[in-house]
């Protein structure tokens, strides 16, 4: 479908002054698309995009299917009680959500992006439960455990939810967490749209698979980039 050869064309032919728009909010620059090389960590625009391509494309028509923009993500782990903005967050519209899908990261700094770690945090409403993928195991589980208490202040269930840390592939480098997100939630999402058709998340994400999801969303986003540019 996209050819991952002329997208490293195409990006070594662009000037280190590009930045687009897309899905109305997100603005990547030639630096985001950097980090879809091997070897380097993704960031929260990149991770945002692919969101909103999922939401917007591969699982348009599922709104009971939220896939929460990183940057919201980020002011929910930040404030005390997230009832305090509760304006902020009704768009989201999370009591009806039947699935909701979070990138989680370690940052505590509110003054700049970062973080060592990317992690995924998926809501099932029907069975009342946060599950919790981590490519490195653990590695941030507190600060994933924070952000689900502050969002289900907001979604207000019969009883607090249950925390569930799944079994999930691990990362092969340093560099592919945020990777392992994107693939993850994708699958999880896929899942749960397909009432757990036998679908495999060994099947899904593994080194395969995550080295060739990073040439797949450069190449999405260029291709994009020229459907705008026309």
């Amino acid at each position: 479908f996209f050819s991952h050869f002329l997208a490293m064309d195409q990006l070594c032919a662009l000037p280190r002054t590009w930045k687009q728009d897309f899905y109305e909010d997100i603005t990547l620059h030639y630096d985001d698309l950097e980090l879809l090389l091997p070897g380097q960590w993704l960031n929260d625009s990149i991770i945002s995009y692919y969101f909103a391509y999922l939401c917007h494309d591969k699982f348009q028509g599922h709104p009971d299917i939220l896939f929460m923009p990183t940057s919201i993500a980020f002011l929910l782990s930040m404030v005390d009680d997230p009832r305090e903005l509760i304006s902020q967050f009704t768009p989201l519209n999370l009591p009806k959500r039947k699935l909701i899908l979070c990138a989680v990261n370690n940052n505590r700094d509110t003054e700049q992006t970062g973080g060592s770690h990317w992690a995924l945090v998926a809501y099932f409403q029907e069975c009342n439960t946060w599950r919790y993928y981590d490519s490195l195991g653990s590695c941030i589980r507190s600060s994933a455990e924070q952000l689900c208490r502050k969002i289900s202040l907001l979604l207000a269930p019969p009883k607090p939810p249950a925390f569930e840390t799944m079994e999930a592939p691990r990362q092969q480098n340093d560099s592919d967490c945020g990777v392992h997100v994107l693939a993850t939630a994708s699958w999880v999402a896929e899942s749960f749209r397909q009432k757990d058709a036998g679908f495999l998340l060994t099947d899904a994400v593994n080194g395969d698979a995550v080295t060739k999801l990073r040439r797949t969303v450069l190449a999405m986003i260029l291709a994009a980039a020229q459907q705008n540019a026309v």
